[in-house]
């Protein structure tokens, strides 16, 4: 009875509803089911005009509401307990994953999971489809966000199957488009990274196994490209200790890729090579030649930064005068630490396992990157660098005027 007061009054409505389904969502659904059919009142039955309102936040609540309850209570998947919707409502719900709204979107296939896994997997295949014959690089940024948010629903728990899918999923995408230069995929990077940086252990050590083993992999059709190369340098350079690659597999792993790729790649990589040298003993001839062959080819720039890894990978005393420097080992601050201890090598530094004790007591994200690189020209990555992790919104505040 607390929902069919709460939809009668609209100045609480929302809050109240919201909460009413949020404690829905861990009842029991057997005793959910008798009380639907002992009353004769189904749970949807007063909040369903919300379903068709012009209002925004209304579209979301609905929708909320409807993620929180069992589809058993209404989806129609059992012969004995009918829908609680009409079927052009169920359409009506569908045409969400088509919405500007990109928290509509993940909520709604959320629900579809919920009713019919095979929706969910035709919709991601429809998808993939339609990726592969992309016109121009605004749709595939779009595909590509759409994509994620299928892998992340399905993949959530399961590092493994997250990275094989992410891998087919960049190839897809970054071979729709015929460019003159290989483009990085920006939304890709900033969700992997986001991904990871929440993810628990067992996802982050399953998914880098299968990230890094791409780096080893014979198949021609599948090169690692400008996309998948940011993403697996930026997670050797923060994830390291996780990684199955031994620190001078990755090192000469990602040496290897050094001259496949334009300066904005390369410069990434270098850095997370300058990283993970400070992990190896020693750094294997074949990787200093071939850094030295990118650094006669290569721009000032890159010049440059080759030239940081060939110094720095010899002066171990330097390089861990760098690495105590950092805030965290991603990729922005991995840089800021490299250009200040380059500005300045004499200022006092903490002791690096001093700083390791003080990570593993407050773990810190990664500075955005306009406080990360914003000081020094030479000192900002050649790529668009990813924003830290942002905090997942639930209900919207009344302001938001997205459409749905």
């Amino acid at each position: 009875m607390g929902i069919l007061r709460a939809s009668a009054q609209q100045t609480f409505a929302n809050a109240v509803l919201h909460q009413c389904f949020l404690v829905l969502s861990s009842a029991d659904t057997d005793i959910l089911l008798e009380a639907q059919v002992s009353t004769g009142i189904k749970l949807l039955e007063n909040v369903r005009q919300l379903l068709l309102s012009e209002n925004p936040n209304d579209i979301y609540l609905f929708i909320s509401c409807l993620d929180n309850l069992n589809a058993a209570l209404w989806a129609g998947t059992t012969p004995e307990i009918p829908s609680a919707l009409e079927a052009w409502e169920v359409e009506h719900v569908m045409r969400f994953l088509d919405s500007p709204d990109p928290s509509l979107r993940t909520k709604t296939l959320r629900i579809l999971r919920k009713v019919d896994l095979g929706i969910v997997e035709a919709y991601s295949a429809q998808l993939l489809h339609a990726a592969s014959v992309l016109p121009g690089l605004s749709e595939q940024e779009e595909a590509t966000q759409r994509l994620l948010e299928v892998i992340n629903l399905l993949y959530a728990k399961n590092g493994e199957m997250y990275a094989q899918h992410l891998k087919s999923l960049i190839h897809v995408v970054e071979g729709a488009v015929n460019t003159s230069k290989p483009r990085i995929i920006q939304v890709a990077v900033e969700d992997v990274l986001t991904n990871f940086r929440i993810a628990d252990t067992g996802f982050r050590a399953g998914c880098i196994g299968v990230l890094v083993a791409s780096l080893d992999d014979s198949n021609d059709d599948e090169k690692t490209g400008p996309t998948m190369t940011i993403i697996i340098a930026a997670i050797l350079c923060e994830y390291l200790d996780i990684s199955p690659l031994p620190p001078v597999r990755a090192l000469q792993d990602l040496a290897h890729l050094l001259p496949l790729h334009g300066a904005a790649i390369q410069d990434a990589i270098i850095l997370a090579m300058i990283r993970i040298a400070a992990s190896c003993e020693e750094v294997p001839d074949n990787v200093l030649s071939i850094t030295g062959k990118v650094q006669e080819a290569g721009g000032r720039h890159i010049k440059r930064r080759c030239a940081q890894f060939i110094r720095l990978s010899q002066a171990k005393d330097s390089l861990r005068g760098v690495m105590s420097r950092a805030r965290s080992y991603s990729l922005p601050d991995f840089l800021a630490a490299l250009e200040s201890y380059e500005a300045n090598p004499s200022v006092p530094q903490i002791a690096t396992h001093e700083v390791d004790q003080q990570r593993a007591r407050s773990p810190e994200r990664p500075s955005s990157p306009a406080s990360s690189y914003a000081s020094h020209s030479p000192g900002k990555l050649r790529y668009k660098a990813y924003d830290a992790p942002k905090a997942t919104a639930r209900l919207r505040p009344h302001h938001h005027d997205s459409a749905a």
